[in-house]
């Protein structure tokens, strides 16, 4: 009988802990609560483990002699470009306005994901070792949101109603952002318990635009799309859409529409934005424009105190106002430029349609790009570096057993293993 030895590398323990600390931050906020959660957070731990993670990933490419970044060279180039060109644009307002180092956080909040995605995937590019880390990742995701569901239902006294409109549910969670990621990648490798798992907690946890985008997914997931590769001109008319939704949004404030809205649906728009109708409008009227990023935060509007410099729960509108509409352009269109596949561009509309409600720049939004830079990078590779072609080469079924051969690339050399 064979002793069978398990090789586990001090970059994978520390990425597995990383990711677990991170997936406690979805608990800390006012409607979901878990008392070690909350105190695990505080003390930082996540960010001292993803910045070690990085720092020891790198020190293993210096190891070697040299940095491995080919594989992904042109998905992080677009999205440093997309940081770069805001950071430009804030610095020639900052010239005028004062400068201050806001930006320093809201840029470090941006690049650590990226860096930490890309660690992820610099030294094993198997499929069954990134199936792994998201399984690792809807499991504890999953404990974490059960205890705060059985605690809710038995612990608390709430009204178990639900609202589509006021996107209002007793078990509404920022999860359910993270669960649609993570069903666009089940949905790609059609894996069904993966995809039934992560629909019902994305549904349990309630966002309307989750719900909205579960729905076209599964749809996609029955029409069997092929990943195939993305005309720039696609790219360039999702930038430009976005890039004009602030207009939108701006004429959305008016009293005009504010009735039109009231006896189309019945409800004022105020319920329906959740009460972020008075942020928005506050910082509008306001005049707050053009001080670089980061500076929402430290800006007040006279008027309307406080509140404003909380959240606007609105990102492509704080962009708008931070650093133009042309610095909001340029952002979404390097970003959305790392999308060379369809299900690539499926995770940047969904991450670009969460930034006109939530607020995915910044601490909070870690765990959304570090998921959807991982999957992007998942499939781009798919098909560009072959592993498509022999993600299942060889697959039959003998006795009660199930053979699957994947590829690994490392090093430039593409090996295969069962």
């Amino acid at each position: 009988m064979q002793n069978k030895t398990i090789k586990v590398s001090l970059l994978d323990i520390l990425i597995y802990l990383s990711l677990t600390f991170l997936c406690m931050q979805f608990f800390v906020s006012n409607s979901v609560k878990i008392g070690f959660c909350v105190f695990f957070d505080s003390l930082g731990i996540k960010h001292i483990l993803m910045i070690t993670t990085v720092i020891v990933g790198l020190f293993s490419d210096l190891k070697h002699g040299k940095l491995k970044i080919v594989k992904f060279s042109y998905e992080i180039k677009m999205a440093l470009f997309a940081v770069i060109s805001i950071l430009v644009i804030s610095f020639g307002y900052m010239a005028f306005n004062g400068f201050a180092d806001y930006w320093i956080s809201q840029v470090y909040f941006l690049i650590l994901p990226l860096l930490f995605a890309y660690t992820i995937f610099k030294n094993d590019y198997s499929v069954k070792r990134f199936k792994s880390i998201v399984r690792y990742l809807l499991i504890v995701t999953s404990i974490l949101y059960s205890v705060f569901i059985f605690d809710t239902i038995f612990f608390k006294d709430m009204e178990l109603t639900f609202s589509f409109m006021k996107s209002t549910s007793p078990f509404e969670s920022e999860t359910a952002h993270f669960y649609l990621l993570i069903y666009i990648f089940y949905t790609f490798i059609e894996d069904k318990r993966g995809r039934l798992v992560s629909a019902f907690f994305c549904i349990m946890a309630w966002k309307r635009i989750s719900l909205i985008c579960l729905i076209l997914i599964t749809i996609a997931g029955f029409m069997k799309l092929r990943n195939k590769r993305v005309k720039i001109g696609y790219i360039i008319a999702i930038a430009v859409i976005f890039s004009i939704y602030p207009l939108i949004n701006e004429y959305m404030m008016s009293a005009e529409f504010g009735r039109w809205f009231s006896n189309v649906t019945g409800m004022t728009f105020v319920d329906f934005s959740n009460f972020r109708y008075y942020a928005l409008k506050a910082t509008i009227d306001g005049g707050m424009k053009s001080h670089g990023l980061g500076t929402f935060f430290s800006v007040r509007v006279p008027w309307y105190g406080s509140y404003v410099n909380v959240s606007l729960h609105n990102d492509i509108m704080r962009l708008y106002l931070e650093v133009s509409i042309v610095g909001l352009f340029l952002f979404l269109l390097f970003t959305g430029a790392i999308a060379r596949r369809r299900f690539s561009m499926f995770v940047i509309l969904y991450l670009f349609l969460e930034m006109t409600g939530n607020h995915l720049i910044g601490n909070g939004g870690i765990p959304y790009w570090l998921l959807g830079y991982s999957l992007i990078f998942f499939f781009n590779m798919y098909d560009r570096d072959g592993l498509g072609n022999v993600y299942r080469v060889e697959e039959y079924s003998g006795g009660n057993k199930r053979l699957k051969r994947h590829i690994s690339i490392k090093n430039g050399k593409i090996s295969f293993r069962k």
